[in-house]
């Protein structure tokens, strides 16, 4: 996990437990702190709910005004989520197109697309 992706607030995890980042540095342990694999399970966690299921490979999630394609690539790693938005404003539909594999990067998307922090339920 490179610590240049991390932001104040992110949620990694040591051995045994998540953790929330409280300050960056060149000296974080990549052998104690490592990223938390994305799964739906923590998708539901962050809020998202789910929507429709596609073709068997995507499932199209809600959260607020947005909707968000999900696919699990089969390849390793097998936490990989490909991530479509779309903004459900009339004449605003958007696509991007990002690799999210981590909980933390999840999060900064989210930061980046709403300016607000992803609120994650224990």
């Amino acid at each position: 996990m490179k610590t240049s992706e991390l932001r104040i607030g992110n949620i990694v995890q040591d051995r045994h437990s998540w953790i929330k980042v409280t300050s960056i540095d060149d000296d974080i342990d990549d052998d104690r702190v490592m990223p938390v694999p994305l799964t739906e399970d923590i998708l539901v966690k962050c809020g998202f709910e789910r929507y429709e299921l596609i073709n068997g490979a995507y499932s199209e999630w809600k959260f607020g005004r947005y909707r968000f394609h999900f696919r699990l690539d089969h390849d390793p790693p097998a936490n990989n989520f490909g991530v479509q938005t779309l903004g459900t404003e009339a004449k605003s539909v958007h696509y991007f197109a990002w690799c999210i594999e981590n909980l933390h990067q999840l999060q900064n998307l989210m930061f980046a697309i709403t300016g607000e922090e992803l609120n994650i339920k224990p």
